[in-house]
């Protein structure tokens, strides 16, 4: 369901395909020029099918990408965390994670999230073969590869800093793993990244309004409430579906979400610096805008804007929609991965995004009951609310206790309200947190930049001539980030740095032992030098007092004392 849309990890000249079936899908590196040797091939490892439990044996073949053409002594990895979709066999070569790459002299990992793709653990996707799709799991996933590949397979380069990078659901994966493997990572972007578990999320749809003129935003409106009137009568249904080439859906209530969905593609992924064909909330609205007539509603000048958006994404309409003629097939189709994404919707997320008011932009029977309906109807699950709230406490929602993660959002994404920003008071601070200012909370060393007028991991794209200074600003943010983060691991890259705090401690504890040694054995010296003094004076006077004995007795004066000066000049 549109619950991430899809994730764009990809540049701005990449080519987005919407389609709520593929979750948060970035589609990176579509109709983009690269050089040929940054496409590598895929290659598969072992992974664990249950890595919480010692008995279980199956393994099965997870998909990555390793690129290693800028690699350069730098003992630096980014890993990046594939969403819910295919992996693109591009993503470990566009977009900005291959430009950090480039500038740090690192090498790239991408790995394929379980259950999508080609990363199958299972034959098929019933029921019972999901049970092991869950984001624990990934995230072990990843902890696994990245140390084998640590250890074992780029052993020779020795690795000692790895940033991890994941935009929308990999994005909070991104920072997740950050608080659970703080071991294996220096720190985490984590862009455009839900880490709040929703049961229902009105605010997504309220997002979608404020990002609309008011003109427009009632245009819409009153295009939904003609389609509400004419849904239930069969002959109007049918024109409809006719209307908008979706004749393959036949539920109601999913025709309406399709519609929904298609006017929030056009603001989760608007870019006004983009190609004319990005800049969708001007596209849509200038379509809403054309003159009313009696054969022309505001519901045919919606109806023509999603068919211009189908035919510009190349997408049919139920591959666009979260119709449950897809949602209910259980035989693996590696482009698809809707079934996956709602599963976990209904068993970790919720994220559904329902009806918001009388502002609201989608039908009032999109509600939670529609929601609880699908993941009962589809999966046998029924208690969301409690799996959600397990979520939060698992993973600890907005009281996020992790060290070392940038959170970058853009302005006009509905899914910033679910991520942590200090616009939306999403971040949990404690009275006496310090802001710095350059938007960090010091306690946690957490960043945070919400890119104003930034569509949906906007910041993960290659950078562009074109781009807003919001953008260069957010992107510099997580480059200098990442900078003090190697400056102060405690392996860092290999090079002494001077200006690091952890440098300067270690210099003052050293300077510190230095001076404790030196006292010590100055101590030392001279409580031996002073031993032997005394032991000398000691001598003297039994001497001295010797031969005033023998004087006396008149014998053996000279003879003894040639015997003690021979053993007092020997002290």
């Amino acid at each position: 369901m549109l619950l991430f849309l899809i994730s764009i990890f990809g540049t701005v000249n990449s080519f987005i395909i919407f389609s709520p079936d593929k979750g948060l899908r970035n589609d990176i590196g579509k109709n983009q020029t690269f050089h040929k040797a940054s496409a590598p091939q895929y290659k598969t490892f072992i992974q664990r099918v249950d890595h919480f439990d010692p008995s279980n044996k199956a393994t099965f073949s997870q998909r990555y990408l390793i690129n290693e053409e800028f690699y350069k002594d730098s003992h630096m990895l980014y890993f990046y965390i594939n969403g819910e979709a295919e992996m693109a066999p591009t993503r470990a070569s566009v977009g900005y994670t291959h430009y950090l790459a480039q500038k740090d002299k690192a090498m790239i990992v991408a790995l394929e999230h379980r259950y999508y793709g080609l990363s199958q653990p299972a034959k098929d996707l019933s029921v019972e073969n999901l049970k092991y799709l869950t984001s624990q799991q990934a995230l072990a996933d990843v902890a696994n590869i990245l140390e084998w590949i640590i250890h074992t397979d780029k052993k020779e380069q020795e690795i000692k800093t790895v940033v991890v990078v994941g935009g929308s659901y990999a994005g909070a994966l991104s920072a997740w793993f950050r608080m659970l493997y703080p071991h294996l990572t220096v720190g985490s972007i984590a862009s455009s990244a839900p880490v709040i578990a929703k049961e229902s999320f009105p605010e997504y749809d309220e997002s979608i309004v404020g990002a609309l003129s008011e003109e427009c935003a009632n245009k819409i409106r009153t295009a939904n409430e003609q389609i509400e009137q004419l849904i239930d009568n069969e002959a109007e249904f049918k024109a409809m579906e006719k209307a908008t080439s979706c004749t393959e859906i036949e539920d109601r209530v999913d025709f309406l979400y399709t519609i929904a969905d298609a006017v929030a593609y056009s603001v989760q992924y608007n870019d006004d610096e983009g190609p004319e064909e990005k800049q969708t909330i001007k596209k849509l609205c200038t379509t809403m805008s054309k003159p009313v007539t009696d054969t022309k509603k505001e519901k045919d000048y919606l109806f023509e804007f999603i068919g211009e958006l189908l035919k510009d994404q190349n997408e049919t309409c139920l591959g666009f929609s979260s119709a449950r003629e897809k949602l209910s097939k259980t035989v693996i189709d590696e482009e698809s991965g809707g079934r996956q994404w709602f599963y976990q919707s209904c068993k970790e997320f919720g994220y559904f995004q329902v009806y918001s008011g009388e502002k609201s932009l989608r039908s009032k029977r999109i509600d939670l009951d529609y929601h609880h309906k699908l993941c009962e109807d589809l999966f046998g699950l029924k208690d969301v609310d409690k799996n959600v709230e397990e979520t939060n406490n698992y993973y600890y929602g907005k009281n996020y206790v992790g060290t070392n993660v940038i959170f970058t959002n853009g302005g006009i994404d509905p899914w910033r309200r679910l991520s942590l920003t200090l616009k939306d008071s999403n971040a949990n601070r404690l009275e006496n947190d310090i802001i710095t200012e350059d938007g960090r909370i010091e306690r946690q060393n957490l960043s945070f930049r919400t890119i104003t007028g930034g569509s949906h991991c906007s910041d993960l794209s290659t950078p562009a001539q074109g781009d807003s200074e919001y953008l260069k600003d957010a992107r510099k943010l997580i480059a200098d980030t990442i900078k003090v983060w190697v400056d102060n691991s405690p392996v860092g890259t290999g090079k002494i740095n001077t200006n690091s705090t952890l440098f300067l401690v270690s210099m003052l504890c050293f300077g510190f032992f230095v001076i404790f040694a030196v006292v010590g054995v100055v101590f030392v010296v001279m409580s031996c030098i002073n031993s032997r003094k005394a032991k000398k004076m000691q001598m003297e006077a039994e001497f001295t007092q010797l031969s005033k004995g023998e004087k006396n007795m008149g014998y053996g004066t000279e003879a003894n004392a040639i015997g003690f000066d021979y053993k007092i000049s020997k002290m």
